[in-house]
């Protein structure tokens, strides 16, 4: 993918840091930590890569998110992060069970 400058975007396996021209993308799309119920904005974050670097993961826009200090070093001690195509991140535990910030049990059918 190019950046409407003729930058680069996706890199692949080229490089793991993040360029700029994709950081600039995170900032827009994730508009700060995407672990559930965190508000910590852009500028707090680093970009995380949800397919490890060291197992393969590319650098793109597909394959990272930003995470605050503390949920990226929760994220690598277990706990992972995920992508829907629609857009939709969903946290889950090292159990495998989702953070949900609503009660199901709480919601009201009209």
């Amino acid at each position: 993918m190019i950046g409407p400058d003729g930058q680069p975007i996706d890199r692949g396996r080229e490089v793991r840091i993040v360029p700029p021209a994709l950081r600039h993308l995170l900032d827009l799309r994730d508009g700060g930590c995407v672990f559930a119920g965190c508000d910590a904005p852009p500028w707090w974050c680093e970009a995380h890569h949800l397919i490890h670097w060291a197992f393969g993961g590319e650098t793109t826009l597909d394959n990272t998110g930003l995470l605050c200090e503390r949920h990226h070093g929760k994220v690598h001690a277990g706990f992972r992060v995920e992508r829907d195509p629609d857009g939709t991140w969903h946290t889950h535990r090292p159990d495998g069970t989702e953070i949900l910030l609503t009660r199901p049990d709480l919601l009201v059918s009209v």
